[in-house]
């Protein structure tokens, strides 16, 4: 469930009761469950501090970090 109202309506949580085997109360959007979002973020931080000024910098960056 993705937090949407329509979704909590009465119509469709007695829908699913009736016909799902069980819905697992999950976060929707949660970093702790989707890991790639923690490397994005990572990622993320690596490149502002080194702050490339142009592709092919930020090109450097990427070729020495995967050789």
């Amino acid at each position: 469930m993705d937090n949407d109202p329509k979704h909590k309506s009465r119509v469709v949580q007695d829908f699913l009761s009736r016909e799902t085997p069980e819905v697992i109360d999950w976060p929707s959007n949660s970093l702790d469950v989707n890991p790639v979002e923690n490397l994005w973020a990572i990622i993320k931080r690596r490149i502002e501090k080194r702050k490339p000024e142009n592709l092919e910098q930020l090109n450097t960056f990427f070729t020495r970090r995967m050789e």
